[in-house]
C-alpha cells in the first residue's frame, strides 16, 4: 500500500524459460499490464526487435505511465502474448499482484481519532476512517480505537489526549502480546507546501509489558524510514500525562 499518482512508472520483467532464444523480429510479442479496480486500465508494450536468450530476463517499460491515483484496491495481471510468427495468439505465463492506493490529504493535517468508534473488546475492531488502515484488522494484537481506559489492569491511559475525558478516543494495542507486530497507517500526506514539515503525536506507554513503539515514513519510492521509536514503559502511572513525540520530516 502506498501513495500513487497519475503518472507512475510501470515495468514488467519478461524471462525466457524455453529451450530456444526468442527472436522478437520474428515472433513479435505484446507485454500487457491489466488493472482491475478503481484505476481499471490496460497498458502494453510491443517487443518487435532484439533477441531474448534462454534463461535471460528483460525489463520492459509499459506505456503510457500508470494512473493509480484513485483510492482503493488495484488487482493487476501481467502477461505476454505472441502476436506473430510461429505461435500467434498464444498466451504465456500470467502473474498477478494486488496493491492499494491510499487516499491523499494535504498538510497541515490533524487526526484526533474522535470520529472513530470505540471497540467493545477483543474481537470487535471498532471502526476507523479518514483513510487510516491497520494490519491486522482483528487480532489479539492489533490497533483498536478505545475510550475510558485500556482493558488490561495496571496499564494506561485512562483518558485520551485530545479531550482529556473518558469519552475521548485514542488508539491502543495490548503490549503484552510480545513478539508480534501491529501496524497503523495514515492516509498519504502531501507535505510539499510546508517549509518545515514535521510529525508530532502524543503517546502513553504505562504497564509492565510494554513493547516497542515505532513511527516510520514511507516515501514516494516506497522506502521506509524510522523517524521515532520508544521501548518499554515510558510512564510510571496511568494518570501520568501523555508524552509528545517530534520528528523532523524536512528530509522528505
Amino acid at each position: 500500500d502506498a501513495c500513487y499518482g497519475p503518472a507512475e512508472l510501470v515495468q514488467v520483467e519478461v524471462t525466457n524459460f524455453g529451450t530456444q532464444p526468442i527472436d522478437f523480429s520474428v515472433n513479435a510479442t505484446g507485454v500487457f499490464f491489466q488493472v482491475a479496480g478503481p484505476n481499471a486500465n490496460t497498458y502494453s508494450a510491443i517487443l518487435n526487435s532484439g533477441t531474448l536468450a534462454v534463461g535471460a530476463t528483460q525489463v520492459v517499460d509499459i506505456t503510457p505511465a500508470g494512473d493509480f491515483s484513485l483510492p482503493g484496491l488495484n488487482i493487476v495481471s501481467a502477461y505476454t502474448q505472441v502476436l506473430s510468427g510461429a505461435d500467434p495468439g498464444g498466451f504465456n505465463d500470467t502473474t498477478s499482484i494486488s496493491f492499494e492506493t491510499v487516499p491523499t490529504v494535504v498538510a497541515p493535517y490533524l487526526e484526533d481519532f474522535e470520529l472513530f468508534t470505540s471497540s467493545s473488546g477483543t474481537g470487535d475492531p471498532g471502526t476507523i476512517g479518514g483513510g487510516w488502515t491497520r494490519d491486522p484488522n482483528v487480532s489479539a494484537f492489533a490497533w483498536y480505537p478505545d475510550a475510558g481506559g485500556t482493558p488490561s489492569g495496571g496499564t494506561g491511559p485512562a483518558v485520551d489526549h485530545s479531550t482529556g475525558s473518558a469519552t475521548g478516543i485514542y488508539m491502543y494495542t495490548e503490549g503484552s502480546n510480545g513478539g508480534q507486530f501491529a501496524f497503523l497507517k495514515s492516509p498519504c500526506i502531501d507535505i510539499s507546501a510546508l517549509s518545515n514539515p514535521s510529525l508530532k503525536f502524543y503517546y502513553h506507554m504505562f504497564g509492565n509489558d510494554m513493547g516497542d513503539l515505532t513511527a516510520s515514513v514511507i516515501d514516494d519510492q516506497g522506502d521506509t524510514t524510522v523517524v521515532f521509536s520508544a521501548s518499554g514503559q515510558q510512564q510510571s502511572a496511568q494518570a501520568d500525562p501523555y508524552l509528545r513525540a517530534f520528528a523532523d520530516l524536512s528530509a522528505f
